[in-house]
């Protein structure tokens, strides 16, 4: 038997579930932004890819909620929109008083941006294996498919292939430039956590695998160190390395403990 119901919600063109406890430990709530899912493409139930999590989140008597940003491709920009209409749809019906902002991959990227952007709306950020940087994540990608002949390709690397590529064009999308020839516009460094982390005011658990191939455990420790750099070091509560997992949902479950602690930590300190 479930210890939750649902809502689902459609703002303005996004579409939201929300979770809600049926005895919750206080009107606190963790918002959770979810990476680039099925290729970049817009499918039904994208506002559902983190569901086992927020189950785990509920389980614990906070509140969930998430949204499939209304998009597909890379929409950090809507999705910036989206969590801040799904906050304060929140707040007014849920009467919820504290957040705490989770995302994965690029969701990671989401969630980093919106605490430095809007500290007023949250109390920490989870940031599980996220893109810290647009600009890095590109030439990483394109370092890689320079290293890869198309003729070594098997049928399974080739959707590996084509998913790098549908990438490349999304961020083109998204943020301007040519990525595909390493030209960037400013707003690469616009939206980029790992450019601006020394404006975030607001705790951080930051949690990757050390067998990441999708976005490299470097990145995370680059982003580490800009931190400490800031003279932030503070609000690092912990950088969480799973050993033996990757880009994938057991880095997660591995870490759900740790989770769950600076979930505490959070909703008690602010």
């Amino acid at each position: 038997m479930k210890s939750f119901r649902e809502e689902e919600v459609k703002l303005n063109n996004s579409l939201n579930v929300v979770k809600i406890p049926l005895n919750p430990a206080r009107r606190y709530a963790v918002i959770g932004c979810r990476g680039w899912a099925e290729q970049g493409r817009y499918v039904e139930n994208l506002h559902r890819h983190l569901d086992r999590l927020g189950e785990a989140i509920v389980a614990k008597g906070y509140f969930w909620g998430a949204s499939d940003y209304g998009s597909g491709g890379y929409p950090l920009k809507k999705a910036l929109k989206s969590v801040k209409m799904l906050i304060s749809y929140m707040k007014e019906k849920y009467q919820i008083e504290k957040f705490v902002i989770l995302g994965t991959s690029m969701g990671g990227h989401i969630a980093l941006i919106y605490a430095i952007e809007n500290p007023e709306d949250v109390c920490g950020v989870v940031d599980i294996y996220g893109v810290v940087d647009v600009e890095k994540q590109v030439r990483y990608i394109v370092k890689m498919l320079s290293m890869l002949p198309v003729a070594v390709f098997k049928i399974k690397e080739l959707s590996a292939l084509k998913a790098a590529f549908r990438f490349l064009v999304d961020v083109k999308e998204e943020f301007g430039g040519e990525p595909r020839l390493l030209k960037f516009t400013e707003e690469y460094a616009r939206y980029s956590p790992l450019k601006r982390i020394g404006e975030l005011k607001v705790p951080l658990l930051i949690i990757h695998g050390d067998k990441d191939q999708a976005v490299p455990l470097e990145f995370s420790r680059e982003l580490v160190e800009k931190l400490r750099e800031s003279g932030k070091n503070y609000l690092l509560y912990k950088f969480h390395i799973v050993k033996d997992y990757g880009h994938e949902e057991k880095t997660i479950e591995e870490s759900i403990d740790v989770i769950y602690d600076f979930l505490e930590y959070c909703f008690k300190k602010c």
